[in-house]
């Protein structure tokens, strides 16, 4: 029985190595370019509200691999990878990280590998972080051709 639970422990730990060094590691001394990346939507120099939805958003350059990394003064960054451009970032996350950083500055910094395998990161994406929250209901008032008239207000 001891014999069975060293051998069932060598192979889970030998997996576990092979299957970490299978791992792309990420983008490693990539070369500067001097623009800010094409996103959509374009999140570039906002004001973003504390208590607002991630800003998911997908990336717009051509490549095989995409890096995303979220961050500010204090909290831990953000990291999202993929192969598709699509960036989600996980809301738990993004909602602890704009909360510990309220009125300070979010930065978002984009890594692409392109088809050569060469890794570029654009300019980093600088936004705001609003002090106050943003209201959590909107009021819309009903509104017709004939509302020009004088008459009770309705919502």
């Amino acid at each position: 029985m001891r014999s069975c639970r060293s051998w069932t422990m060598l192979f889970v730990t030998c997996a576990a190595l092979a299957l970490g060094s299978c791992a792309d590691e990420g983008p490693e001394s990539p070369v500067a370019v001097a623009r800010w990346p094409r996103i959509t939507p374009d999140y570039a120099g906002i004001i973003v509200p504390p208590n607002v939805a991630p800003l998911n958003f997908t990336i717009d350059e051509p490549g095989e691999r995409y890096v995303v990394k979220v961050y500010s003064a204090s909290g831990k960054p953000i990291e999202v990878a993929t192969r598709t451009g699509q960036i989600v970032i996980p809301e738990k996350r993004w909602k602890d990280l704009l909360t510990a950083n309220a009125g300070g500055e979010l930065s978002v910094d984009v890594y692409v590998k392109t088809e050569d395998g060469q890794w570029n990161r654009y300019e980093t994406i600088a936004n705001a972080i609003a002090e106050d929250p943003i209201d959590s209901h909107l009021v819309y008032r009903f509104m017709t051709p004939s509302s020009y008239f004088p008459k009770p207000m309705q919502i």
